[in-house]
């Protein structure tokens, strides 16, 4: 029976998440892992009574399970114990902590985030129907695509959540069909919660399970009436971002332009460029990439014919600000540090800015024109890793090169020079994004797919676009940019059908 005191709190603190926008829960992922002793340190100060609350969570799991290490599973021990009143638990402060809006208080708690957030990534995804729930009547507060930035307490049994909520009164419940959640139960101060938790977001990294599949048919969330100008359509579409609201960001390449695309619109809203093609400050030319810069809630705009990278206000700007000039730029990606790398695709290099950089310093390529393993021929899409690495689609040379952290030279991980279309090889590749199991997923435009490849494999595996060249709503015509939602939902920038399509995440692919 679940005493009073432990009716505290973990599964019933859904109403504590804040409602506005938070930064992204970053710089945990540089610690190194340490013993659990070692990573509860820093917060000796906050938590009453740590040490021997350490000591039995190390006792209770010295032969863990999951192919964890005695120091994980002891991790997410310690998460749910209860301390005694008034003490608050661990689970109580993190939590606070996660939902702050002050991202320097949880320094103190990265080597620990390090160490649980190791446990629950190589604890296997679970699909489920799993329930959360709150005393009291929240529904007006809670939108539809409300965020949650703790980590979320579930459990995947009624009679549990009954328990903490009470079987009378006025309450809420969650039922939630999760497909990556972590089931904790055989690591928990308490099994008999069979408590699944369902990780914080957003963290900086693209979280999605090795094994997913995609829905074969695609959904139009932006454009797909055919081309021109007008308010719902594109004109040959370019890079997108996706924010943690599932807002659809897309360069509109010829209608030099971005467009905003909210969730289940049929209708997107200009909030860069717009006013023809031209050289003003409220202008656009042939732009080719964007990113959401959350800490300044600003875009960050490749606008390439105009040799410029622009700074763009995501709501209510009427002009840019330049940032960086003369630079033949076509990708722009940024690293938990701020940092800016931007690739330029007629030098065929890759630079980095720091804040307040004025020349940026070459990180990749920049010994012209070529195939050798420190060139590129048009460097165009590009993404940088928690360890620095960086990725770059090499255009023409039909490959994707990963320059390490300092490296004078990249290392060839997908394709290379030979054309085809067997998973071996790629034809023009764009958009890229990789994982934070060194996955990488890349828009193979000449031969209309995407590809996934896992780390250190020989070959990929087709997402999307068995079918050839089309438009039908499972085949793709140019795909471009390429993007994944909080959900791991794929879109893509199906360029020469002028529209952006969103591939669903199977929710049937785990055993």
């Amino acid at each position: 029976m679940t005493t009073e005191s432990r009716i505290s709190t973990r599964f019933l603190d859904a109403d504590k998440e804040p409602l506005r926008a938070l930064t992204p829960i970053e710089g945990y992922e540089k610690k190194p892992l340490v013993p659990l002793e070692e990573a509860v340190r820093p917060l000796r100060h906050l938590l009453h009574n740590l040490d021997n609350m350490v000591s039995t969570a190390k006792w209770n799991t010295r032969e863990p399970q999951d192919n964890l290490t005695p120091d994980e599973s002891a991790a997410i021990h310690l998460y749910t114990m209860q301390w005694q009143k008034p003490h608050p638990s661990l689970y109580t402060l993190l939590n606070q902590t996660l939902r702050s809006e002050q991202r320097i208080d949880l320094i103190p708690w990265f080597l620990y985030l390090k160490l649980l957030l190791t446990a629950l990534y190589k604890l296997p995804s679970i699909k489920d129907m799993i329930w959360r729930g709150i005393r009291g009547d929240v529904n007006n507060q809670y939108r539809t695509d409300q965020i949650w930035w703790g980590i979320s307490s579930c459990t995947d049994t009624m009679e549990v959540m009954e328990r903490f909520v009470g079987r009378s009164g006025v309450r809420t419940l969650f039922n939630i069909e999760t497909i990556n959640g972590k089931s904790i139960k055989a690591h928990s101060h308490f099994p008999s919660e069979n408590e699944v938790l369902l990780m914080p977001v957003p963290l900086r990294s693209t979280n999605i399970d090795g094994h997913a599949k995609w829905t074969e048919n695609g959904l139009t969330v932006a454009g797909g009436n055919q081309q021109g100008d007008s308010i719902n359509q594109l004109n040959h579409p370019c890079g997108l971002f996706v924010d943690h609201n599932q807002n659809v960001y897309i360069v509109d390449r010829y209608n030099h332009r971005i467009v905003e695309w909210k969730l289940d619109e049929t209708s997107g809203r200009v909030v860069a460029g717009g006013n023809g093609q031209g050289s003003r400050d409220d202008q656009l030319s042939l732009p080719t990439d964007v990113i959401v810069d959350t800490k300044t809630d600003s875009l960050i705009i490749c606008d390439a014919e105009n040799r410029r990278v622009v700074r763009w206000p995501c709501r209510g700007g009427t002009n840019g600000e330049i940032i960086i000039s003369n630079i033949d730029c076509f990708g722009v990606t940024m690293d938990d540090n701020g940092c800016l790398y931007i690739s330029d695709d007629i030098k065929n290099e890759v630079r980095r800015w720091r804040i307040g950089d004025t020349d940026g310093e070459l990180i990749a390529g920049g010994n012209g024109k070529g195939n050798g393993f420190d060139q590129f021929n048009r460097s165009t899409y590009i993404f940088v890793d928690k360890d620095y690495s960086l990725y770059v689609s090499d255009y023409i040379n039909r490959r994707v090169m990963k320059w390490m952290k300092g490296a004078t030279e990249g290392i060839e991980v997908i394709g290379g020079c030979n054309i085809g279309n067997d998973p071996s090889k790629l034809s023009r590749p764009r958009g890229l994004v990789v994982d934070q199991l060194g996955t990488i997923y890349v828009t193979d435009f000449e031969n209309h797919r995407i590809i996934r490849w896992s780390k250190e494999a020989k070959q990929g595996n087709i997402l999307v676009g068995r079918h050839g060249q089309g438009r039908e709503s499972n085949q793709l015509n140019g795909p471009n940019g390429l993007s994944f939602d909080r959900q791991g939902n794929l879109y893509v920038v199906d360029c020469d059908n002028n529209r952006v399509q969103r591939f669903d995440i199977d929710l049937g692919f785990l055993p």
